[in-house]
């Protein structure tokens, strides 16, 4: 199917014809990425059971571990399962990794060839407008964050969304006031992320665009260099190439402060609602309300199971706005006017005259080569 039939069809149908083609692929690390999911939250309620067995006592993650596996009452039948269950995570892992490592490679290959067919179907009265550089960057870093668009922005996200889901529920089962602190806790951190990487998809841009820049000029340059040595103009080359590199460097540490201090900020994060747990809980046991021992242990492991999760979670609107930036990029390629292509009869049927008149050339020692050549 042709690009440009997609184009008409509307901006993301490029997008939905991969994902309808390659649909078996998408939808199995889909499936695959929840079974890994609920592995990851069963291991855990383990623990409650083992526990349970260990003590002879109740827990309530034993007492969910009860309603979700029955019959492990002896720890022989206990450690067979937990074996079993850590191998289906492993391959489940596994499975999710390799799945979609395939899409990228599957959606990357999509994407530069119709890219490579826009591009040799456009005039080259478009293809002028822009340094050779901008084309090359669609093919290397821009093809990148679109593929991560479609696994991390999409695949792994709608995945995590559904593992916190259900560590909500169990959240809930445990202690519904703490359950409503760590929602609350969430929703604020949230907040103040999405208003830095309002900032950094500002800088993304600028960046982005300015090392495209600076790459079509390093082509450009080196493409004339025989001219530029012609005409000596190294040095006059060179100190536009400094003015660039400065922009091109001030653009970058505005680009990389945003960025560490959002990385730097997303264990912060973890770590302050932990600290918020632990400082609730003991001010319940020293009020009226008092909390569980066993409760606080199973809502502290929750909360560095999820760690990671709210990692890619908060990151992800990274991944989304380089991912459409580039996406974007792409899309206006696809957009070029299709040059005329003749057909083989009209090529044949095409008349031109061809006239040289007193054609000259003579070499830097005065030696004349041609002198006065005549051809029609």
């Amino acid at each position: 199917m042709s690009v440009f039939k997609n184009v008409k069809k509307g901006k993301y149908q490029i997008i939905f014809d991969f994902l309808f083609k390659n649909r078996a692929y998408f939808f199995s690390s889909f499936f695959v990425g929840i079974l890994l999911s609920c592995c990851t939250l069963i291991i855990p309620l383990f623990i409650g059971k083992y526990y349970q067995l260990l003590n002879h006592s109740n827990s309530k993650r034993g007492e969910l571990f009860d309603a979700i596996i029955h019959g492990v009452n002896s720890m022989n039948s206990f450690l067979f399962i937990f074996s079993l269950l850590i191998l289906l995570r492993f391959v489940f892992q596994f499975s999710q990794s390799a799945l979609n490592a395939r899409l990228n490679e599957q959606f990357a290959r999509f994407l530069r060839q119709h890219l490579f067919e826009a591009q040799l179907h456009s005039s080259y009265a478009e293809f002028e407008k822009k340094p050779i550089g901008n084309y090359l960057m669609r093919y290397s870093g821009d093809m990148s964050a679109i593929t991560q668009l479609l696994t991390k922005g999409i695949l792994v996200f709608v995945n995590d969304l559904v593992f916190i889901a259900l560590t909500y529920f169990i959240f809930l089962s445990m202690n519904v006031y703490l359950t409503q602190v760590i929602f609350v806790t969430l929703v604020g951190f949230f907040l103040i992320f999405y208003l830095l990487n309002v900032k950094l998809k500002k800088q993304t841009k600028l960046y982005r665009d300015r090392k495209s820049q600076n790459l079509g000029f390093v082509n450009e340059r080196l493409s004339a260099l025989f001219t530029i040595k012609v005409l000596n103009r190294e040095s006059a080359e060179i100190e536009k190439y400094k003015k660039r590199s400065g922009k091109l460097y001030q653009t970058g540490v505005k680009y990389v402060t945003y960025k560490s201090l959002l990385d730097s900020l997303l264990p912060l994060s973890n770590y302050i609602l932990l600290a918020i747990i632990l400082f609730l809980a003991y001010m319940m046991k020293t009020s009226s309300q008092s909390i569980d021992g066993s409760q606080l242990i199973i809502l502290i492991m929750l909360i560095i199971h999820l760690m990671p999760v709210f990692k890619r979670i908060l990151k992800v609107n990274q991944v989304w706005q380089t991912g459409i930036i580039s996406f974007n990029r792409f899309w206006e390629l696809c957009q070029y006017h299709k040059s005329e292509t003749r057909t083989a009869s009209q090529k044949q049927d095409s008349n031109f005259l061809l006239s040289i008149k007193k054609l000259s050339y003579t070499q830097t020692d005065g030696q004349a080569l041609i002198s006065n050549f005549n051809m029609e």
